[in-house]
This record gives structure tokens, sequence and C-alpha cells, in this order.
């Protein structure tokens, strides 16, 4: 059986109406939602600042509570004012929980903003009856509907209405910024943010609404499945967003899926006392309601499996997803092209507990791309996954120097460019890829190499960048035991498409896990002239002055800091020739370069583009990172290491599915512990060995026990760590 990507959306919609779904959202009351807003207007002024603002969330709770939830919590915060300090105050989130059956710790919130705001005095009352007590009746219909139903949802549901979305020129206080800040804290498993702003108006005949952020690449899934729900259970006509807006936005900042609606066409009773019930559109507020209900039962019942990425080996391919405990997932199906947009074919099939497939038919140099879905035990699936590529990995070919970018800071001419780079690594055997001109590096071209080193010297435009093009394919070369070595004035841009110049990212974002970057730090005009090294192996790296613009005297300027997250260490740091009380000397000691150099994958990062630098302190670098740092292949252990002079250990099989074999050699006598972690840093698994004597020893590790997926093996010997990658299907 083959099809098209697009064909596959029209077969999830020939499916039809999910009956448990369809049963729910038959329950969706116009009567009952109209009630609802008419609840919130009927409370007077709900402004951040009135009086009554905890009577407001009281009240809402207490509606929660109704319906028969008992799990509803005022989560209160004091808003800080920025500019004007009587502004602090105590605000109030109201939140209500259903904990999942199965997977408790997988999170949905569907959620709105119930304060209001009158212009132009905001303590004048105002009903504020589409904004926004149409979004609120979205979480509050929705919630009513699960009790008198008897849905259980099979994953943790949060209904949540926050304070203070209405602040006009505030940046770092609202209900929904401290909420996210808050999971984000304590690494909660968001899995989806719903969120609903102005959903009770639309200017046309044809129900027109927009989708919140449904072109977004990481979570373009989410996007699909808006689309093609409110295609099936509603008369919506849903335009795609570009961005998320209101108190989905920090969510998105900081990672996590975000899904929801908001109206199409400013609606002219905005913010004024027209804003009333009467002029809301009650039918057309249903079907917006509905479409919310749709996207969180899918995902309850056929869950669209997560971040999915490929990991190459020497001949096959590794499919893996992010894993759940919802237990409506009977199985997944595993689709395969050798072209992203050409008919896919049917691969093969897991159990529901399987959150990993091996393609062993990947034929070597071939690109393909993947996708999977969910199936529950009636059969219906789920939409599918986001496209990956992924390509068979020999990794026969020693180094790939690629130049990223046409020109520059200071606008180098081209040729002096390449010329520079040829002239550092003319003595280094390499292939050398000038992807300004043509680019052609994908998954299959990069697998070749078990090396990699990547300069970029774009200074502020960097849209046009090879890495960014390739970003997913790069990172899928990473999984795969790849070795990277990355400079450029800001590599979270190249990385992630940050435009932020001061920003911690999410534990499970990409840059931090593959690239170990914890946060950034920019100042435009701070001036480098060098960086001074942290680890003795290094030598210290000076800035040429002749490829500066004279009024900076040997300084180049727009370097970002990268500060490493726990498992890397930093190897440079911001050295400047200005005083450091000058916003140009302002970034003194800041790290400007970071290393991980592990089993799984090795990775160095320069946000000094090696360009800039002398020539002989740039040969000395990048010949000091491919000899030495990245002397042997990730996953194999040089013949200097693997003679019984050195500490060593390695596992088999691997990838595995009921157990592997860990072995390891001591040198000399050590008290020995095991520790497993998932990708996201999470320790999984940890037993003590007690103290091994000098010489060869096993451990045979159960490995049933833990979900599909990648984990790293860390074997603490006294003071010393040994890390290693496992697979397990």
């Amino acid at each position: 059986m083959s099809q098209n990507y697009d064909q596959f959306h029209l077969k999830f919609k020939m499916q039809g109406q999910h009956p448990v779904i369809s049963e729910v959202l038959n329950a969706l009351n116009k009567d009952s939602i109209e009630a609802t807003i008419q609840f919130m207007v009927n409370m007077g002024t709900r402004f951040m600042y009135a009086e009554n603002r905890r009577e407001v969330a009281t009240k809402i709770a207490e509606k929660f509570k109704s319906y028969g939830y008992t799990d509803v919590v005022l989560d209160s915060f004091k808003m800080v004012g920025e500019s004007i300090p009587e502004d602090s105050v105590w605000q109030y989130n109201v939140i209500a929980t259903v904990m999942g059956t199965s997977a408790p710790e997988e999170v949905y919130i569907i959620s709105a903003h119930h304060d209001d705001f009158m212009i132009p005095d905001p303590h004048q009352l105002v009903p504020g009856a589409d904004d926004n007590a149409s979004g609120c009746a979205a979480a509050l219909e929705i919630a009513r509907v699960f009790k008198t139903k008897g849905f259980q949802p099979a994953t943790t549901i949060r209904f949540v209405t926050y304070a203070a979305e209405e602040l006009v020129g505030y940046t770092d206080y609202s209900g929904s910024i401290y909420h996210a800040n808050k999971v984000a804290g304590i690494h909660e498993d968001v899995r989806m943010a719903i969120c609903n702003d102005m959903i009770g108006y639309t200017k046309d005949s044809t129900n027109s609404i927009w989708g919140v952020d449904l072109q977004n690449g990481r979570y373009s899934w989410a996007g699909e499945l808006t689309l093609a729900t409110s295609a099936i259970y509603t008369s919506l006509n849903v335009l795609p967003g570009s961005y998320p807006v209101s108190d989905s936005y920090r969510f998105w900042e900081l990672g996590y899926c975000v899904a929801g609606f908001e109206e199409f066409g400013m609606n002219p009773n905005y913010h004024t006392v027209n804003d009333s019930v009467s002029n809301c559109n009650m039918d057309f507020c249903r079907e917006v309601i509905k479409a919310n209900c749709a996207i969180l039962m899918n995902e309850q019942l056929t869950p669209v499996p997560q971040d999915p990425y490929c990991v190459g080996g020497k001949t096959s391919v590794t499919l893996l997803w992010k894993s759940t405990a919802n237990d409506n997932v009977k199985s997944y199906k595993i689709f395969r092209s050798e072209s992203p947009d050409s008919l896919y074919s049917f691969l093969g099939q897991t159990d529901g507990k399987q959150f990993s497939y091996i393609d062993t038919t990947a034929i070597p140099g071939t690109l393909y791309s993947y996708y999977i879905s969910s199936v529950d035990e009636l059969q219906f699936e789920s939409m599918p996954s986001n496209r990956v590529r992924g390509a068979a990995a020999p990794k026969n070919r020693e180094l790939l120097v690629v130049k990223d970018s046409y020109g520059g800071y200071n606008n180098p001419p081209d040729s002096t460019v390449s010329a520079f780079y040829q002239k550092i690594f003319h003595d280094l055997p390499h292939d050398y890829c000038d992807a300004s001109l043509l680019d052609t590096l994908n998954l299959a071209v990069l697998g070749k190499y078990q090396r990699i080193v990547w300069l970029s010297n774009a200074y502020s435009d960097q849209k046009n960048s090879s890495f960014r093009r390739n970003a997913e394919d790069i990172n899928s070369y990473l999984r795969g035991n790849g070795q990277l070595f990355l400079s450029g004035f800001q590599p979270s841009f190249l990385i992630r498409d940050n435009i932020k110049v001061n920003i911690s990212f999410n534990p499970e974002d990409t840059i931090s896990q593959l690239y170990k970057i914890a946060s950034v730090e920019r100042k435009a005009q701070a001036a480098l002239n060098g960086a001074w090294p942290c680890q003795e192996e290094y030598d210290s790296i000076r800035i040429d002055s002749s490829k500066c613009i004279s009024q900076l005297s040997g300084h180049v300027m727009n370097v970002e800091c990268i500060s490493p997250t726990t498992d890397a260490r930093i190897i440079y740091r911001f050295n400047t020739g200005y005083d450091t009380a000058t916003i140009q000397g302002s970034m003194k000691g800041k790290p400007v370069g970071i290393e991980y150099l592990a089993n799984d994958h090795k990775v160095i990062i320069l946000s000094v583009p090696v360009f800039y630098l002398d020539s002989l302190d740039a040969k000395k670098l990048v010949e000091l990172i491919v000899k030495e740092k990245f002397k042997a292949p990730v996953g194999f252990e040089d013949d200097e290491n693997s003679g019984k002079n050195h500490d060593f250990f390695t596992s088999y099989p691997n990838p595995c599915h009921d157990r592997t074999m860990i072995n390891y050699h001591l040198t000399v006598s050590s008290e020995i512990f095991l520790e497993v972690y998932s990708m996201t840093g999470k320790l999984v698994y940890r037993r003590s060995e007690g103290v091994k004597n000098a010489g060869d020893h096993t451990i045979a590790l159960a490995v049933d026990q833990f979900n599909a997926g990648i984990y790293l093996m860390v074997l603490r010997k006294g003071k010393s760590i040994q890390i290693g990658r496992m697979i397990i299907f």
C-alpha cells in the first residue's frame, strides 16, 4: 500500500468521525455556552487591577467544582510592575485538573484569559463577552461535558483560566507567562497547550477563524491536526496562523507545542461596552469549542507520535519517537518514501509500547523520508507525525569542511574566505564544500563523514545559511554518533532560528540535548578581540585586526555568548580591550566556546567565526579539534584506548530489546556505579557494583524495564566517568 503524505491527511478524514469523540461533541450545548459567557459578564469588571480580581477567580473555580472537579486551585502570583512600582499586585490563575488514567505524567492544557479591558478607562465596567469570556467558555464547557459523559482521559488535562493577559507594554508578567515558566521550571511533560482568545465573533459568513501557529516546523503536526479535525467535526474555515499569540506565546517560546484559535477580523466591539453576549455568535462559538474538544480528544485516543528522529547505522536506519504511557495506543504504523513529496509505502508496525523501529532495508547512500501514526483499539489512525529524513551512515570518509555563508562581517571577498579555509586545513585530509554556491548537503552526504567542520561568517542576516536549511539532517547526523565543530557569530540562530538576545532553552529542546547550549546572551555593541582558554589543551585565540573595521581596533561585534548544559564544559571566554564598564567591554568573561565529548556524539561550538581569527591561531585550533578532540569515531575505541593499559567499556547487543551486556576494563581498583539517563537528562536507573579490582568485568543489564528510545549509560569509576549511548527498541 502506498500513498502520498498529503493523501494520508485525506485518509484520516475518510475514516470519518470517531464514535467516542462524536458522542462527547454532540453534548456541547449552545445554551450552556451562552449561559457560561453571561456568567462571566455578570461578575462585573474583570480588570486585572480591580478589587474583585480574586473574587472573579474564585467564582470560576466554584464553577469547575460545580461540575464535579475536586482538584481546583487558585494559583496566585505577584505581578511586578515594570514601570510603575504600585502596579505590583497579586493575581490569580484558576486551574482545574483531571488526572490521566494511564499517562498521568503527560499533561495537556486548555486555557484562556479571564480578565477584560476597557478603552480608554480600564476601570470602567466592560462586559468582555467575546474578549475573553468566550475563550473561558471553551475550557468550562469541555470540562462540563467530560463529566456529564463520563469521559476519562488517558493523560492529565488541566483546564486553566489566566489572569492579567490584558497588559499593555508588559512582557514578563501575566498569568500564562507565570504558568509556562512554572511548568518549564519543574520540567513538566506538557504535550500540548491549547489557548483560545476571542472565539465568539467572525467577520464573514464562512465561519473563518485563525488557527494558532499552524506553520511551526517542530509542531506542524499540531497544525495539521487542527485543520483535519476542524474539517471532520465542524463547519469552521480555519486559516493557518504563522505564529502564536496571546497566552500561548510563552509556551511556544519555551519549546512546547501550542494550538488553539483566535478571531479572524477584529471585532468592532473590542474593548468597548458593546462587547456583550448579544453581539456574540453562539453557533460559531460552539463550532470553535467543538474543534477544541476534537483536538483534545484525538490526542487522548490516537495521539500523534511526537518528536520523531532517525539514527543512521552503517547499513540501517533506526526511527525513534517520544514515548507515551497512553494505553489507548495499541500499535504504531511506519511509512517510508524516497522523497518527502512522493508516494509513501507501509514499512512496518510495532505494538503500542514500542517507540522505535529499525529499517534494515535501507540502502546506503539513499535518503529516505519517514512518518509514524498511532492506532487505537477501534483501528482509527492518528494524523501522521512530522516527516523526518533518515539515511544509513557508513562514515567511511574522514572530514568534511563546509563554508556556510557568502561574505560576512566587514564584507570580505568570498575568494579570500575560501583561500583562508584552504590554508588552515591544508595539512588535514578533507573534502571541501562551499555551500554558499552549491548546497547539496543532506543526510545521505553527511552520513559519509566521521567529522564535520561547519564555518559561518554571517554577521546578521543568516536566513540563507546552509546550516539552517539542513538543520534536521545535521541533527540526525549528530544523533548517529556524529562529530561536529560549528563556528559562527550566533550559533543559536543557526541551530534553532533564535533571534532573542537573551534566552534560556527548555532542556528537551534540540539545542540543549544535542548542542549542549543551555542559554545565550548577546549585546550587539559588545566588542571581542579574542578569547582566553578555560581548558589547558586549548590556546588563546586572537582576532586578526586586518579583517576588522578600523574604528574597532581589532575587535568584532555581535558575538553571542553561550552557556553550556551541565554535561558540557566551557572552553573559551570572551576577551576585549575595552573597559568592562562600557557597553563594548560588558561581556568580558562570558563563555563563547563549549565542548561536549562523549560516546553518543561530540560537538564543539565557538561563537567566534574562525575566519576572523589570526591564521596561526585558527590553524592550531582546527588541528587540535580534528586530530585530538575528534580523534576516534564516536562509539568506537581508537587503538590507543582499546588496549589493556586504558579503561574502556562497551555494550552488546546495541541496539537491544531485552538485555545488553556491558563490558568494561579497569587498570586500577575502583568503586563502580552504573547510571542510565534519558535524553532529557532524567536519571532512570542506578546501581552500585561495589569495588572492583583491576581487570575485565561485565554487567548484565535488563533493558525491558525501560521504554524504547535512546539512553546515555554513565559508568562511574571513582572520580572519573565514561559515557556510552544505548538504543532500546
